[in-house]
């Protein structure tokens, strides 16, 4: 029997190696790194999660267009992992639909659950509102808000397809009107 310097046989060593090797196998996972349009996305997807992502991405993509769909170019780089995929499939759907032509992320705008449609960039219409709010305050009022809830999105939509933001802050006035109370909490009219 041919041993090593401590007594370990051969036989030992070729079943530690063999064993060593099926819990690296048993451990492997296949992961796939995706670049849309030359653009990294983050995150490790399985092969499956790949196939669910693009299929919502489509299906998304051919309700928001009229016609059938061309989602973006993407690049796939498959690999072993001792790191499981972590399949969050939100990010890749979204880079998706970020690069399908006619499809545009906006800010859709409720008011107490009503639709009332988007706007391309929903933080200069909160900058809007609240100069509204404070900009043509009555004297004696001390508070001001919109008497209904005021809610915003974010949407995937067709490109040209969003208000402007001085159509908008019209409907919203319309349809919610503000209410100015001074000190004592009595409601105060301009």
């Amino acid at each position: 029997m041919l041993t090593f310097g401590g007594g370990v046989s051969l036989k030992k060593a070729w079943m530690g190696a063999a064993a060593l090797l099926l819990l690296l196998a048993v451990n492997l996972h296949v992961v796939c790194r995706v670049s849309v349009d030359g653009q990294a996305v983050e995150g490790r997807y399985s092969p499956a999660a790949l196939t669910r992502s693009r299929a919502l991405a489509l299906r998304t993509a051919e309700e928001i267009l009229p016609g059938e769909a061309a989602l973006p170019a993407w690049q796939v780089r498959r690999s072993l992992s001792l790191l499981p995929p972590e399949d969050e499939i939100s990010r890749l759907t979204d880079a998706l639909l970020r690069g399908t032509e006619g499809v545009a992320v906006r800010d859709a705008v409720f008011v107490d659950g009503l639709a009332l449609g988007h706007v391309a960039d929903g933080a200069a219409l909160d900058a809007a509102l609240r100069q509204a709010l404070y900009g043509s305050r009555p004297a004696g009022a001390v508070n001001a808000r919109y008497t209904e809830e005021i809610t915003q999105h974010r949407v995937y939509t067709r490109v040209g397809r969003d208000m402007s933001q001085e159509d908008m802050l019209l409907l919203i006035r319309g349809c919610c009107p503000v209410l100015y109370t001074d000190a004592d909490g009595k409601i105060v009219f301009g």
